[in-house]
């Protein structure tokens, strides 16, 4: 499951600077923080999060997106590939 997931995100620039924003963080991120701090277009911000959220890659609380285990050993995969 790893490695489909890691292929998911590893596909789309997009993806990676998301997972990798949202995993360097300790706090929750609101779509809108996302989209300031990686100058994506808010749809695509918005359609990655929800992706992200259905694949367990980032979790959605009342205070925004977080990262999961999943998500940390993904982000910790792609950056060890740098």
């Amino acid at each position: 499951m790893d490695r489909e997931q890691a292929g998911y995100v590893s596909g789309n620039p997009a993806r990676v600077k998301i997972l990798n924003l949202i995993a360097s963080r300790r706090e929750a991120l609101t779509a809108e923080q996302v989209r300031k701090s990686v100058r994506l277009p808010t749809p695509t911000v918005e359609r990655t999060l929800n992706e992200m959220a259905v694949r367990g890659l980032v979790a959605l609380s009342k205070g925004g997106y977080t990262i999961t285990e999943l998500g940390e050993r993904i982000s910790g995969e792609l950056r060890g590939m740098q």
